[in-house]
């Protein structure tokens, strides 16, 4: 059975209105000058893509975002400004993304605009992963809706050619998302380990809460 797009585009609004209910947890907020600030955020589930709602220790709220508020760290989540250009997502724009491992290899979860064709001016929004390399673009892992299978692998591996020794394990073992984030967190575990910049970067993380 076909699934009519319409089904897919109202279960996604559904989610995005879901993210609304999120509370206030404390949070330090890092400006582009490397300041940091004290307070609280209020970000849903999938409400953190373009700001976020910041409360300072003074009871002061303000809507943050990514091109002037990189990074957004709170005891649970880490979420760091990614920057989307017209080649990889139709626009350039920062997005907030919730980082989900580090080190050599970064995959993110975000929530991004997207014009597929230049007759589309106001575009859609997506909600994938997408990989991040030291000077590389932005990798986005397409995957199935419903069963999280990356659909996408063989691009997949073919973007990860310089870390060779992962490339040929990511098409023999990998199938979904979960899996694939498995095998790059172990192999940032050992990335981390043997860098004491991503070392003391995890620590200061721990040491703020």
């Amino acid at each position: 059975m076909k699934i009519r797009p319409w089904i897919l585009s109202a279960v996604f609004v559904f989610f995005c209105f879901q993210g609304f209910s999120a509370g206030w947890v404390p949070a330090i907020v890092v400006d582009i000058e490397g300041d940091t600030l004290k307070g609280e955020i209020k970000a849903g589930k999938r409400t953190f893509s373009d700001f976020i709602k910041f409360r300072d220790e003074q009871g002061r709220k303000q809507m943050i975002n990514p091109e002037f508020f990189p990074e957004v760290i709170t005891s649970e989540t880490h979420f760091k400004s990614i920057w989307f250009d017209d080649e990889v997502a139709g626009y350039n724009t920062y997005c907030y993304g919730k980082l989900l491992t580090f080190g050599c290899i970064e995959i993110y979860d975000v929530i991004y605009p997207f014009r597929s064709c230049a007759c589309k001016t106001q575009g859609t929004r997506k909600s994938n992963w997408v990989i991040k390399l030291d000077d590389e673009p932005l990798f986005i892992i397409q995957h199935n809706f419903f069963n999280e299978e990356i659909q996408n692998i063989m691009e997949v591996q073919s973007f990860l050619k310089r870390h060779s020794d992962l490339s040929k394990t990511v098409l023999k073992e990998i199938i979904s998302r979960e899996s694939f984030l498995n095998i790059i967190s172990r192999y940032n575990e050992a990335c981390r380990s043997g860098n004491r910049t991503y070392q003391s970067r995890a620590n200061f993380e721990i040491d703020m809460f």
